[in-house]
């Protein structure tokens, strides 16, 4: 019984990481504010509504769903916009620019990264690397539920372990920021 929970909750989170995966490759940047507003108010609304409809069988997972479509549709321009920004720096850096706190950088200096920078270029490749990042846990995830509902093994014996690196994971990120 614990096996085909699992197996279900695993073919779920798979299937929504497919779903996040193609809205993020389809959508590089928002065209308006108001389309990434009304994307945030509706997630919100979504999230709202699976509360009420939590144990509702098939409208619990249209629901899921329409979230994870929306999550990937607002992540796909989130990621091309830090990388347009980590590009950004790593141009300044290069080319030997400070800009203090407080401080903008000119207008000369936009124009000479516009020139030096193929957006739709790096856009394409920032969202295929997410699709693809997305596209890997959504298989790791189909074959850690094949793996459980397949075989007799009790991977209880892996709790210390898992948690622990777990933790270590964190700090690693943690200590990331800042280096």
């Amino acid at each position: 019984m614990f096996d085909i929970l699992f197996v279900r909750t695993f073919l779920i989170v798979g299937s929504m990481l497919i779903i996040s995966a193609i809205t993020a490759l389809v959508n590089k940047s928002f065209e308006t504010a108001l389309e990434m507003w009304l994307s945030i108010i509706l997630s919100i609304g979504i999230l709202v509504a699976l509360m009420f409809y939590a144990n509702i069988f098939p409208t619990n997972l249209i629901l899921v769903a329409l979230f994870s479509g929306l999550m990937g549709w607002q992540i796909g321009p989130a990621v091309s916009g830090l990388g347009h920004r980590y590009k950004f720096k790593k141009h300044l850096k290069e080319n030997d620019i400070i800009i203090g706190r407080g401080r903008e950088i000119t207008k000369e200096q936009q124009e000479e990264f516009g020139e030096s920078f193929d957006g739709d270029k790096y856009q394409s490749e920032w969202n295929a690397t997410v699709f693809q990042a997305f596209f890997a846990t959504a298989i790791a995830v189909f074959a850690t539920g094949g793996l459980v509902f397949l075989t007799n093994i009790d991977f209880s014996f892996l709790n210390g372990f898992l948690i622990i690196s777990l933790i270590i994971l964190v700090l690693v990120g943690i200590l990331n920021s800042f280096w």
